[in-house]
């Protein structure tokens, strides 16, 4: 897939652990669109050019990657996607 084919799409990058599927059910499950799933390793420099970048864990839930190396992710703070999923895994888990 190019660059050219994302333009204007919101794309989840699925870099490992959990599956593209599982991660794709509880966000349409938490009302978060997006148009499609890339499942493959997710570099560095991605993330620094991401509207906001999650890391999940069945124990933690959604957590907020805000810099990389120094550098902020967007604006450096918890995005509201991620303020989303941290609010649903806290009423799922209870």
């Amino acid at each position: 897939m190019n660059s050219a084919d994302l333009m204007g799409k919101r794309v989840l990058v699925v870099g490992g652990g959990l599956t593209g599927a599982s991660i794709a059910r509880f966000l349409t499950r938490c009302g978060v669109p997006f148009d499609l799933v890339d499942e493959r390793p997710v570099s560095v420099n991605e993330l620094g050019k991401a509207d906001e970048a999650i890391i999940c864990s069945s124990t933690k839930g959604a957590l907020a990657i805000t810099s990389v190396d120094g550098q902020p992710v967007a604006d450096g703070k918890v995005g509201p996607v991620t303020r989303r999923l941290m609010h649903a895994w806290a009423e799922y888990v209870g």
